[in-house]
């Protein structure tokens, strides 16, 4: 984790910057509906915070390891699903 390797933007990258965060909420939220739960729609809502909150830390460390390239991939491409 010390080196910082390269900048992944093709493939899926080029849809979404975070496709493990968004089929992770996609495959709860899946699960929520499945099971009518309440208490598992929260969770989702929980998830949802969280990721928005970690996706903050995890974007400016990106910045600051990549500079220009990551700034330019995050303005081309979408957080989520674009």
């Amino acid at each position: 984790g010390v080196e910082r390797g390269e900048l992944i933007t093709a493939g899926i990258y080029r849809y979404s910057r975070n496709p493990q965060y968004t089929g992770l909420g996609v495959v709860l939220l899946g699960a929520a509906v499945v099971a009518r739960s309440g208490l598992a729609l929260l969770v989702v809502a929980a998830y949802a915070v969280a990721i928005r909150v970690w996706l903050m830390v995890e974007e400016e460390h990106l910045s600051a390891a990549f500079g220009a390239e990551y700034d330019e991939y995050r303005r081309r491409t979408a957080r989520f699903l674009g």
